[in-house]
């Protein structure tokens, strides 16, 4: 298992990398960068030099916790639980489940390091426990109600 400052060292490059992206005078350049990060992880062979930050900005808006599961859930003992007790609560968008199933092949550790970093980011959000359909800057571009998230992505 990961230690939990590993966790909190990948978290916080993902959200420079998010904030730095973030542009007043380009309000697209975000949704760009992630594009093109999916474009160029989602096609590639060898996940050998992938970091969790990295690969959490290529499934960022990708992934998304079952109705039920919480985050804490699975970041309250000190270490990053192995990728196969996560991957039964998420839900994978269509657009991602390929790279997801080779990733995992490839280096479950870093996939589950990466997915819970995007998780904790929409949870940690401004606004996250509200009920408003407000997202603050980020622009979500799929439906999170899409019907192209499956729980069962085999």
């Amino acid at each position: 298992m990961t230690p939990i400052d590993s966790f909190d060292e990948t978290y916080s490059f993902f959200c420079e990398t998010l904030s730095s992206y973030r542009d007043q005078e380009e309000p697209d350049a975000l949704e760009r960068f992630l594009a093109s990060t999916r474009r160029t992880l989602f096609g590639i062979e060898n996940f050998e030099s992938l970091t969790a930050d990295y690969v959490a900005l290529a499934v960022h808006q990708m992934v998304r916790l079952r109705a039920g599961a919480f985050l804490s859930h699975f970041l309250g003992d000190g270490d990053i639980p192995e990728w196969g007790a996560i991957r039964p609560h998420l839900e994978v968008h269509r657009d991602a489940r390929d790279f997801i199933k080779s990733f995992e092949q490839a280096d479950p550790e870093t996939l589950a390091l990466a997915v819970l970093t995007t998780l904790r980011y929409w949870e940690d959000r401004p606004g996250a426990s509200d009920e408003s359909d407000e997202t603050d800057d980020d622009t979500i571009p799929y439906d999170m109600q899409d019907e192209a998230y499956e729980s069962d992505f085999n």
